[in-house]
């Protein structure tokens, strides 16, 4: 919910509570893609081995080759 209201500081808070479950691995890797810290989101979806990760992943990459950054895929 703290995402979705834009209260990022107050999600990254619960997480750190939550540990490094899978869930909440794919949720940090929102959190830093919203943040605009693409490695690290990347790092993160990487982590949660979720299904939804890859996608994810595709999406980052995109935008980065749009700004002719490196690529993640």
């Amino acid at each position: 919910a703290s995402i979705s209201r834009g209260d990022l500081d107050s999600a990254a808070k619960f997480l750190n509570r939550v540990g490094d479950i899978r869930e909440a691995e794919y949720v940090r890797g929102i959190l830093d893609a919203k943040k605009g810290n693409y490695a690290s989101a990347v790092s993160h979806f990487r982590k949660s081995n979720d299904p939804k990760a890859k996608q994810a992943i595709d999406q980052i990459a995109d935008i980065e080759n749009y700004k002719g950054a490196v690529t993640y895929r």
